[in-house]
């Protein structure tokens, strides 16, 4: 696919508010995941399991209420090389995002995720063939330098964090934003059923890979909390995804990040380390700068 269109440039068709309002709906649900997830002893999978235990019938039961299980079904039937690469790209976004809790702190998780709106736009560069500009370049090198703040304070054994989570949170990042691009490229898709299928998957997975039936009562109720959250924004997350140009998505997407970091100060009492503020710093200046003038451009 080979177009005119510009590395950040935003979209004002008339849903555009539509989707605003969906992202930012989005972001509030997916913030208090890493409470749900390191609030609890269980591993990851554990973790995993008892999420989709509640969130593929939601799944369904959302589609039956709404009246909008056959036409998804219909949607995806017609664009099923497009779902089935968003259900893989869906399910291995969400091991490592529940995984990268485990290994490193929310706010590291949070700010890295903060890095989508320019890892929208370098995969926008990538595959869209969408042209590049000199901002593009320095919020690219900025965002960089901001993550490798926030690795390095990991790697220097800051409390609470680790590289391989760190890894993993940008795995999910790039998972994550790619199969929004996917929604961008082909908005025909179902946003639903391909997000249940992609929990179902992972559910499936769990019990070889851990004992979630081992855990305690109180740990699966906030697990499966977890899954009725995580369902709700995945939803509007791909619904939201479908009005707004990549980088437009990842940007509102980012709004999570005060509702994360302050949940796990209150819930969590854990703190951002000095290091990991500064990188986030970095970031969100980078990003914020970046939309900013691709905004004004626009």
């Amino acid at each position: 696919m080979s177009d005119n269109r510009v590395v950040g440039q935003l979209d004002f068709s008339g849903k555009r508010h539509i989707g605003v309002m969906l992202i930012l709906l989005s972001a509030f649900l997916y913030s208090p995941v890493g409470v749900f997830s390191k609030g609890v002893n269980a591993d990851s999978w554990s973790i995993i399991f008892w999420r989709g235990a509640i969130a593929v019938p939601a799944g369904i039961f959302y589609l039956m209420l709404t009246g909008k299980l056959g036409s998804e079904w219909c949607r995806l039937q017609r664009n099923a090389w497009f779902c089935l690469l968003v259900v893989a790209l869906q399910a291995c976004a969400t091991a490592a995002f529940i995984a990268s809790f485990k290994l490193t702190s929310v706010a590291n998780v949070a700010l890295i995720w903060g890095a989508s709106p320019v890892i929208a736009a370098v995969i926008g560069w990538l595959l869209l063939r969408e042209r590049v500009t000199k901002r593009f370049l320095v919020a690219v090198v900025m965002v960089v330098a901001g993550n490798a703040v926030i690795v390095l304070g990991s790697a220097s054994g800051q409390a609470g964090s680790g590289l391989s989570g760190d890894g993993l949170a940008l795995l999910m990042t790039i998972l994550l934003v790619s199969s929004t691009i996917v929604y961008r490229y082909c908005p025909d898709m179902p946003s639903t059923l391909p997000t249940v299928a992609a929990t179902l998957a992972l559910m499936l997975v769990a019990p070889l890979l851990s004992s979630p039936f081992t855990i305690p009562l109180d740990e699966i109720v906030i697990s499966a909390l977890g899954g009725i959250t995580f369902v709700m924004a995945c939803i509007t997350l791909f619904e939201g995804a479908k009005y707004l140009a990549p980088g437009e998505t990842a940007l509102l997407c980012i709004t999570e990040i005060p509702w994360a970091i302050i949940l796990a100060i209150l819930v969590l009492a854990e703190y951002p380390s000095s290091q990991t503020m500064i990188g986030g710093a970095v970031i969100m200046t980078a990003v914020m700068w970046y939309q900013w003038r691709a905004f004004r451009s626009a």
